[in-house]
């Protein structure tokens, strides 16, 4: 087990009393940067960040990004040379990284070792041992209050959060077991799938480190525990996916709740989880079901009432649904909320969340899908 003395928590800087706006520099500049990231930086206000560069591996697609973000051609910058003055520049506070998974560890390395706050995307790294060394460079940096953030919008999302409110509750009484469905089209052709690091992934379990590491964030959230064990089967059910696309496995968690309550802590819970990125086109499907002796927890992603999640308790003496709320999507929102928050921001007025953006929690995440590539019963708790 990785002793918490090894892990970045920090959530104050020394700029966490300044007025002054955090200077950021985007490395990065690719779909998810657009997509995802992009739409919540630029609408921060000024008094909270600056954008000083966009950087890319190419000059096209930095520039696409710095247009984006309503940023001057004077902040673009591209190639080896570039990144390294930005990583020199006293002016830059902080980085955002979203890079290709097997590159993130090693320009984040080097941005802290600048003096640069980073947050950087999931997963931690492409793979245990590289997590480590991520680990290990957080440890031996830690007395100079830098954040070293990795994002993960699941623990920020507050449809999810609801849920394990729920869970802890002791609402649901003793936690019989779970079921986490995930079935995602990803379909050959797609913008998403083009990319040449997804064609020929160099980190483990391809998309399900990619993508599916995100609904190991979201077990371990609502279950409020950790894996204990896992047992898997893998299969490939397309033709342009590399690596494994579809995953059958038996999980067993701790599961958390109240001191004394009846809802927990239990020592354990047993459930399934079925991830696919075979499904047909229109056939998304991402639900969680909790089952406790006094009731059903179900979690689902909907789309007809808007893009979030619904969140529905049954409980057993009323026979039916008891309550029901649709949450949209806000995690990407949050999760740099706390980040600037976290690193100063206009006097640290953001955040108050920034130790779900711990390594800790995103190894933890890694840990169950290395597990999952493994054959056998995998202890997971040895991998941590």
């Amino acid at each position: 087990r990785i002793p918490s003395a090894y892990l970045l928590l920090l959530t104050t800087s020394p700029m966490a009393s300044s007025t002054s706006p955090l200077r950021v520099a985007h490395l990065g500049a690719g779909i998810f940067a657009h997509s995802g990231q992009g739409p919540i930086w630029r609408a921060l206000p000024a008094s909270l960040v600056t954008h000083k560069f966009v950087w890319s591996r190419t000059q096209a697609s930095a520039a696409s990004y710095a247009s984006f973000l309503n940023l001057p051609p004077t902040a673009v910058r591209h190639g080896d040379a570039d990144l390294d003055a930005i990583l020199e520049d006293p002016e830059v506070d902080a980085v955002s990284v979203i890079l290709p998974i097997s590159l993130q560890p090693d320009v984040a390395r080097r941005a802290m070792l600048k003096g640069k706050h980073v947050m950087t995307e999931k997963p931690l790294a492409g793979n245990i041992q590289s997590a480590r060394e991520v680990i290990e460079a957080v440890r031996a940096h830690r007395e100079k209050h830098l954040m070293y953030a990795i994002a993960e919008n699941i623990r920020f999302e507050p449809a999810l959060n609801k849920a394990a409110e729920i869970v802890r509750s002791g609402r649901l009484g003793q936690i019989i077991t779970f079921d986490m469905f995930s079935h995602i089209p990803f379909l050959e052709g797609s913008k998403y799938e083009q990319t040449s690091w997804r064609q020929k992934p160099d980190h483990i379990a391809g998309l399900v480190l990619d993508s599916g590491v995100h609904f190991m964030a979201l077990l371990r959230l609502v279950l409020g525990g950790n894996a204990l064990d896992i047992m898997s089967k893998r299969h490939s059910r397309t033709s342009h996916l590399p690596e494994f696309d579809t995953v059958a496995s038996a999980i067993t968690m701790s599961c958390g709740g109240p001191p004394g309550s009846t809802g927990g802590p239990h020592p354990s819970v047993s459930g399934t989880l079925s991830l696919s990125y075979a499904a047909p086109s229109g056939f998304l499907w991402v639900k969680l079901g909790v089952l406790g002796e006094k009731g059903r927890l179900v979690v689902e992603r909907h789309a007809k009432k808007g893009m979030g999640y619904v969140v529905r308790v049954e409980e057993v003496q009323k026979g039916d649904v008891v309550d029901e709320e649709f949450f949209g999507f806000e995690g990407i929102q949050k999760e740099i909320e706390a980040f600037v928050g976290a690193c100063g921001g206009e006097n640290g007025q953001l955040g108050g969340d920034a130790d779900r953006l711990s390594v800790e929690e995103a190894f933890n995440d890694l840990a169950m899908v290395d597990a999952i590539c493994k054959d056998g019963l995998v202890e997971v708790e040895k991998l941590i």
